[in-house]
């Protein structure tokens, strides 16, 4: 069984193309995630992020997970993945929430 998803991110940010790889260990029971650059043969996920805002209006993310992992483990490395390479699209989401919600209040609290 292959999984392959396809996402497609409206949101702006400088053109850039991302490759990363997240492995996983288990040690005594206690899962321990790394993400690396490029791919890595032995990974339980991997993503492809390219950001094409100025030319085609679209940012694009390709994620694929290593068909032999555990449905739970595969997910959670795909999301990890993912959350690395949209970090400035996630965190220009907020600040655009923030100014558009808290425009004559007090803004919430930067630290999260």
């Amino acid at each position: 069984m292959r999984i392959a998803i396809l996402i497609l991110l409206c949101a702006s940010a400088m053109a850039s193309t991302q490759l990363v790889s997240v492995e996983m260990t288990v040690e005594q029971g206690v899962r321990h995630w790394k993400l690396s650059a490029g791919l890595q043969s032995d990974a339980v996920a991997w993503a492809n992020y390219t950001n094409a805002l100025t030319s085609t209006g679209w940012t694009f993310f390709h994620g694929e997970v290593r068909s032999t992992a555990p449905l739970a483990d595969a997910a959670f490395g795909l999301g990890y993945a993912e959350g690395f390479v949209t970090q400035d699209l996630i965190y220009a989401a907020f600040k655009n929430f923030a100014a558009t919600f808290y425009q004559n209040a007090t803004a919430p609290s930067m630290r999260i």
